[in-house]
C-alpha cells in the first residue's frame, strides 16, 4: 500500500471512529467507575496526590492524563469526554496500523509462488489481501470498544499504550535497532503506569517473543544482549520516576500498598465471577428488549441471536486461536506460524487478554480482544487459497452481524434528548436525575457532601467535595481501618449533607460481586453513625437526604 494510500485510509478511519464514537460520548451513562477517574483527576488538579491524599487501587496514569486533560483545556465533562474521544480514535488508528503491517508480511503458498513470476506474485499476493480481513481489526476495535463500555476508564487508556506498544515493538523487531527497544521500554512501563498488572506482562511477553526469534534465528548475542538491555532500561526509567516522584510527596509507601497490597488482599477476592459472567445475565436482554420492541417474539429471538454471535466470537477467542493454529498447521504450508510479526501480536495480545482476567466479566473480554482478534484475523486470511468459499462466508457473516450490533447499539445513545444543566456543563442523560437537581439548588460549589456508598459522579457534576478520602467506601472491599478513618473523618469534619443512594444496597452489590458478604447488622459502622449523627429530611428519587443533627 502506497504512503498516500495509508494516509487517506488513516484519515477515514479517523472520521468515521469519530462520528460514531460522538453518538455515545454526547450521553452520560450510568457507568459508575467514571467518577472515580474524574474524580481522582480534578483532585490532581487541586493539589491533592494519589494514595497519600485520596484512596484508590488504580494506577496513577489515568488520573494524570485526565487532569492535563483539564489544566489544558479547563475542568468540565466536555473535557472528559474530549479526552476519551481521542483515546478511541487512537486505539482504533493503531489496531488498524498493527493489522496493516501484519497483514503486509501474509506469505502466499509456497507451491504457488515457485510456480510463479516475481510480478505475477507481487500481483496475485496484492488482490488476495484486498480479500483479507486486515480491516476487521478495526471495526471490530471501534464497535466492540468503547460504545460498550462508555467512561474515562484506565481500561482504554492502558489499550491505547498496549497498542502503542506492540506497534514500536513490531519496528523494533524488524529494524534491530536498540534505540527502538529502548522506546518499547517507555511504552510498556507506562502500560503498567495506566493498569499496573499490564507492564510487567507486556514486558514478559516482549522478552518471550525476543528469545523464540533469536533461538530460530540464531543472531549475535552481544546484539541481543543489547537489546534486552535496552528494553530494561525504558522500563527501568520510567519506574523510577514515578517512585522518585511519589517519594518526594511522600506518597511511595501509599502507593505500593494501593497498588500491589490491597488488590491483591482484598479487591481480588470480592472481584472473582464466572468467565463471560453479564453476558447472560445484561446483554442479552438488553438487545431482546430492543428486538422486541421491532419485531414479535420469535424474530426478536432470532435477531437477538445474529446480533450477539460477533461477541460469542469474541468470548471464544482463546479457543478459537488453538483451533486456528492447528488448521494452519495442518494445510497452510506457507510460513504462517513462523512470521515473527504475527508471533508477536499472539502473544501479547494472549498476555493482554490474560492482564484483563482479575475479572472474568463480558466488559473485561471486550477489553482483551483486540490484539488476539487481530492475530485471528491474520490467521484466517492464511486460509484463503486452502478455504476460499468459507472464508468469505465467513467474513461476510463477521461484518454484518458487526454493522447490525453496532447499528442496534447506538439507537438508545441517539435517541437520548434529556439534557441536564450541571456545574461542569450540559449532560444528556436517558433518564431525569433529581439527585443532582438537588445537589445543584441546595449545596454551594465546594461544600462538602458524602455521597454514600457508590456514586462518585456527582461529586464532579455538582463540584462538590468529598470530606473522604474514599470515592467509594463499601464493606468486603474496604477494611475495617480505612471505614474507621472514613467515619472519623466524618465526625470531625461534619459534613451537612450525606446523600444515601439506597438502590445500592446489598442486594445490589451482590448481583455486581457476586462474592460480597453484607455484614451483621451490628457490624455496619457507617450505618449506625449516620443513624446516630444524622437525621432523614427527604427523598429524593433513589437518594434519602440525611442532615446533620
Amino acid at each position: 500500500m502506497k504512503k498516500s494510500q495509508r494516509w487517506t485510509r488513516t484519515l477515514l478511519l479517523a472520521f468515521l471512529s469519530a462520528a460514531y464514537l460522538v453518538l455515545f460520548l454526547r450521553v452520560l451513562f450510568p457507568v459508575y467507575d467514571e467518577g472515580i477517574i474524574v474524580c481522582g483527576a480534578k483532585r490532581i488538579v487541586e493539589g491533592e496526590i494519589p494514595y497519600r491524599d485520596f484512596f484508590e487501587c488504580i494506577a496513577p496514569g489515568s488520573f494524570y492524563l485526565l487532569a492535563g486533560w483539564f489544566k489544558l483545556l479547563g475542568i468540565s465533562f466536555k473535557t472528559v469526554r474530549i479526552s476519551l474521544l481521542l483515546t478511541g480514535i487512537l486505539s482504533v488508528i493503531l489496531i488498524d496500523t498493527i493489522s496493516r503491517k501484519l497483514f503486509s508480511s501474509l506469505p502466499i503458498n509456497e507451491d504457488n509462488e515457485n510456480n510463479l513470476k516475481k510480478k505475477d506474485f507481487q500481483k496475485i499476493n496484492s488482490e488476495l489481501q484486498i480479500f483479507d480481513f486486515n480491516y476487521l481489526p478495526a471495526l471490530y476495535a471501534l464497535i466492540f470498544g468503547i460504545p460498550f463500555w462508555v467512561c474515562a476508564s484506565h481500561h482504554w487508556d492502558s489499550n491505547l499504550f498496549t497498542f502503542l506498544t506492540t506497534f514500536l515493538f513490531l519496528r523494533a523487531i524488524e529494524s534491530g535497532k536498540s534505540v527502538h527497544f529502548f522506546l518499547v521500554g517507555i511504552t510498556t512501563a507506562l502500560t503498567g503506569a495506566f493498569m499496573q498488572q499490564k507492564g510487567p506482562i507486556l514486558l514478559h511477553s516482549e522478552l518471550f517473543v525476543l528469545v523464540i526469534i533469536w533461538f530460530r534465528s540464531k543472531q549475535n548475542m552481544r546484539k541481543n544482549l543489547i537489546s534486552v538491555a535496552s528494553l530494561f532500561g525504558g522500563f527501568a526509567l520510567v519506574g523510577i520516576f514515578i517512585g522518585v516522584y511519589f517519594f518526594l510527596n511522600n506518597g511511595l509507601s501509599d502507593l505500593i500498598f494501593n497498588l500491589v497490597e490491597f488488590p491483591i488482599t482484598n479487591y481480588n477476592h470480592l472481584n472473582k465471577v464466572p468467565y463471560g459472567f453479564a453476558f447472560w445475565e445484561f446483554l442479552v436482554p438488553f438487545w431482546l428488549d430492543i428486538a422486541s420492541i421491532l419485531f414479535p417474539t420469535p424474530l426478536a429471538e432470532m435477531f437477538t441471536g445474529i446480533i450477539i454471535s460477533p461477541l460469542i466470537f469474541l468470548s471464544a477467542l482463546p479457543l478459537l486461536c488453538l483451533l486456528l493454529i492447528f488448521i494452519n498447521y495442518r494445510y497452510a504450508k506457507s510460513g504462517t506460524l513462523t512470521n515473527w510479526n504475527f508471533l508477536a501480536c499472539l502473544i501479547l495480545g494472549a498476555e493482554l487478554w490474560a492482564s484483563e482476567m482479575q475479572r472474568r466479566d463480558y466488559f473485561h473480554i471486550l477489553f482483551a480482544a483486540p490484539l488476539l482478534f487481530t492475530a485471528i484475523c491474520y490467521l484466517l486470511s492464511s486460509l484463503r487459497e486452502v478455504f476460499p468459499k468459507s472464508l468469505k462466508a465467513i467474513k461476510i457473516f463477521l461484518i454484518s452481524s458487526a454493522l447490525l450490533c453496532g447499528f442496534f447499539n447506538a439507537l438508545p445513545a441517539f435517541s437520548v434528548t434529556h439534557k441536564v444543566n450541571s456545574r461542569q456543563g450540559i449532560i444528556r442523560t436517558s433518564k431525569v436525575e433529581p439527585i443532582l437537581d438537588f445537589l445543584l439548588k441546595n449545596c454551594k460549589e465546594n461544600e462538602e457532601v458524602f455521597i454514600y456508598p457508590y456514586s462518585p459522579m456527582l461529586y464532579f457534576l455538582g463540584n462538590v467535595k468529598n470530606p473522604t478520602r474514599y470515592s467509594v467506601l463499601t464493606y468486603g472491599f474496604h477494611t475495617d481501618e480505612q471505614i474507621n478513618e472514613a467515619i472519623s473523618t466524618l465526625e470531625r469534619k461534619k459534613a451537612h449533607y450525606i446523600l444515601f443512594n439506597s438502590s445500592m444496597d446489598a442486594t445490589w452489590l451482590k448481583g455486581t460481586f457476586l462474592n460480597y458478604t453484607p455484614p451483621p447488622k451490628e457490624k455496619q459502622l457507617i450505618e449506625r453513625f449516620i443513624e446516630r449523627e444524622y437525621k432523614l429530611q427527604s427523598r429524593c428519587g433513589d437518594y434519602r437526604i440525611l442532615v446533620h443533627r
